[in-house]
């Protein structure tokens, strides 16, 4: 009896922990970037960064069986935010592949809806490496004209059901982790034309006298 009490209850343990190496994160990417999170990026005063794209990642180790290799996302709520200086996002787009925007999609929230018994969901790829990457949408980001502004992707309730497949909830998964996405643009001071100027005349001088200098060593 003491050893099917231990069996049962090495079987329970096994399977709470059985996802314990599957994590998920948000993420950005831009074609003059590459992927973001967490990460700070210099820009000039009121950039605009077009087309970002929203990211979620799956990675897998240690053997797990990965859930979007087989499962397609069939629904999903992510909200952007700007904090910080006067840095700003516009055009939220949900990439609406294989489904549809729900009525929750706005201009500050990507919301999408696919019925696996039509056929629908998005697909992710697959990397390589155990890494899986499906596409949510994409959003202008402007950069502050001074100081930084932190935009981040934040689950629409902060709970299991905010992404997840027919049958799986990423957010909620046993022992598994969840990384909302950031991305901070700092503004750097750009040289006004005078400064530019004054600059090189500046150089000019310098280099007049050192060549000065150096036929009067002769």
């Amino acid at each position: 009896m003491r050893v099917l009490v231990s069996w049962v209850m090495g079987l329970c343990l096994f399977s709470s922990v059985a996802d314990a190496a599957i994590s998920y994160e948000l993420f950005f990417r831009a074609p003059e970037l590459g992927d973001m999170n967490r990460v700070i990026v210099p820009a000039s005063p009121g950039q605009v960064f077009s087309n970002v794209d929203v990211f979620i990642r799956e990675i897998v180790t240690d053997g797990d069986t990965p859930v979007l290799a087989t499962q397609r996302i069939s629904s999903y709520g992510i909200d952007i935010a700007a904090a910080g200086s006067d840095g700003r996002f516009a055009n939220v787009m949900t990439d609406i592949t294989n489904g549809s925007a729900t009525a929750a999609a706005d201009d500050n929230t990507f919301s999408y809806s696919g019925l696996s018994i039509f056929g629908q969901g998005r697909t992710a790829v697959d990397v390589g490496g155990g890494i899986f990457e499906a596409r949510l949408g994409s959003v202008d980001l402007i950069a502050p004209t001074i100081g930084e502004s932190m935009f981040s992707l934040l689950r629409t309730n902060n709970d299991a059901g905010d992404i997840g497949t027919d049958t799986v909830n990423l957010v909620g998964r046993n022992g598994g982790s969840f990384i909302d996405g950031s991305l901070t643009l700092r503004a750097t001071a750009v040289p006004e034309p005078s400064s530019i100027l004054l600059l090189s005349a500046a150089g000019a001088v310098s280099f007049y006298q050192l060549r000065r200098r150096r036929k009067l060593a002769k």
